[in-house]
């Protein structure tokens, strides 16, 4: 029977026990895959238990045919998906069918990915399937803080120990790094007396410094490609992004005064605020692109220094980005994730102005479409630990139908309908409900901009989040007539307020 397709199978996750620990135990005997033939008569609890089994022992015929049965939002213990159970056990049919269904970027409880599992295990058949996905978040960090990568360090070093030559080769190839500091995941007597931290450091100390060279190299095994790149050459030495932090940037043009609250809202369904830190507001503002001065985005700096000002005045702290690269985009959001400022603040808030597609994608400064679902990915729990439970913000102004999409690279587009781990409190508004909305330019910037400020400036110290959205409504359609924008709210489950400092326009 062929398997159903992710639209076809029951979205509930279901929790069952760890076959693999009771196995091992001894405590249950699993059932054994040949007794998958009689899946119609299985209840639903045995079928689980059973499709658990099958996937950790590789048996993908019966995986297909008890994924009717089951769904495939099986869970063990811990939280692991089916998809974490192949990929723990190396087995790559098995993880390769669940990729359909299931995100390589799921995590268990533990913050683990499927790579992350097959990393610590050294099975480079499936991490290198999984490297393989073009949606696989390279950077995700298990609860400890660790990416995949620096997981591979421990059977690196395994393999080192005993001189595995091939084994070697395997894990160089999907990214595991001789020079990387693996002190944290690695450990030992031998690792201890030898004071060593890096797998280069052990082939020597062992005495492999003939063999060093040609295995590992002058310098670190190249990096696996992230998502998007598909091995084009980085622009980004002729393109010169720029950063300033919110008050470093000129009064905005609108000169706007900005009403301060009065009293801090409260109570079990207003999301809590911080009056010494309110908020951390990021700005990327993509005005120039690379050899394509038809798509200068005249207004763009305009907006920024009005987002700016304002936000400044509500006693906000954050940045503003110019005409940064694809991978400066990466690089910079990767980062923010882990900064000070953003750990203390109330809330996190994204301004984001560009170019737009139809496809949910904005134009970066050297002609990559990076995806908004890619963004808003960034900023999961799991991910950013420190901004869970805290309102997050995303405010896109698109410009769309000024060129044409298919002469631009992209990321292939995201695919749906996989399991992977939900966002929470988050709200994103967007310039434009699709379709051809070529904004007019003015030294004032764009309409969506321009009632935004307006509105947070007169309404944000009195309005939660929702009040202030038909207000800004209000102020948009008469700005820009015919424009519809939109609002999607996922997981944005309390009253929001700005709550502008008192002391903000001092």
């Amino acid at each position: 029977m062929a398997p159903r397709t992710a639209t076809s199978v029951a979205p509930q996750a279901v929790v069952v026990h760890d076959l693999g620990a009771q196995k091992s135990s001894g405590i249950v005997t699993p059932i054994h895959h040949k007794k998958h033939s009689h899946h119609a008569n299985m209840t639903a609890k045995q079928a689980r238990q059973a499709i658990v089994s099958a996937a950790r022992d590789g048996y993908l015929r019966s995986v297909q045919q008890l994924l009717q049965k089951t769904g495939p939002s099986v869970l063990v213990l811990r939280g692991s998906t089916l998809l974490h159970v192949a990929a723990e056990d190396n087995q790559v049919s098995v993880a390769l069918f669940m990729m359909q269904f299931i995100s390589p970027n799921a995590v268990n409880a533990d913050g683990n990915t499927p790579a992350h599992l097959a990393a610590r295990r050294g099975h480079t058949q499936v991490l290198s399937m999984l490297l393989r996905d073009p949606f696989l978040d390279i950077t995700k960090r298990d609860r400890s803080g660790y990416t995949f990568k620096q997981w591979l360090c421990v059977p690196l070093f395994d393999a080192v120990l005993k001189w595995d030559n091939v084994k070697i080769k395997d894990l160089l190839s999907v990214g595991a790094d001789p020079d990387l500091d693996a002190g944290g995941v690695v450990g030992g007597a031998l690792v201890r007396e030898l004071q060593v931290t890096t797998a280069r450091q052990l082939a020597r100390a062992l005495g492999r410094d003939q063999q060093i060279a040609p295995m590992f190299g002058k310098i670190s095994a190249a990096k696996p490609p992230t998502s998007g790149d598909s091995g084009k050459v980085d622009p980004s030495a002729t393109l010169e992004g720029r950063s300033a932090t919110l008050r470093q940037l000129p009064m905005g043009s609108l000169r706007l005064q900005v009403a301060p609250s009065e009293a801090v809202a409260g109570g079990h369904d207003v999301y809590q605020t911080n009056d010494s830190s309110p908020g951390y507001v990021c700005v990327l503002n993509y005005g120039a692109f690379q050899d394509r001065p038809d798509l200068h985005l005249g207004g763009s700096e305009a907006d920024a220094h009005n987002v700016a000002s304002v936000f400044s005045k509500m006693g906000y702290t954050g940045h503003t980005h110019f005409s940064l690269t694809a991978d400066q985009t990466r690089q910079e959001l990767t980062r923010l994730r882990d900064m000070q400022e953003v750990r203390q603040a109330a809330c996190l808030v994204f301004v984001i102005s560009s170019h737009g597609t139809s496809r949910q994608q904005f134009l970066t400064s050297d002609m990559q479409l990076l995806h908004t679902q890619w963004v808003l990915d960034l900023f999961k729990d799991s991910q950013c630990p420190h901004l869970k439970d805290k309102p997050k913000v995303f405010l896109w102004d698109l410009c769309h139908g000024q060129y044409r999409e298919n002469h631009i690279q992209s990321d292939a587009a995201p695919q749906h309908g996989r399991l992977d781990e939900p966002l929470r409190d988050v709200v994103c508004v967007h310039s434009s409900s699709g379709g051809f909305t070529n904004y007019t330019f003015t030294r004032d910037g764009t309409p969506f901009t321009k009632a935004l400020c307006r509105t947070l400036a007169h309404h944000a110290h009195h309005k939660d989040f929702d009040e202030l959205y038909r207000t800004f409504l209000a102020e948009y359609c008469k700005l820009a007539p015919g424009v519809v924008p939109t609002l999607t709210n996922i997981g944005f489950s309390k009253r929001f307020f700005f709550n502008p400092r008192p002391e903000a326009n001092a």
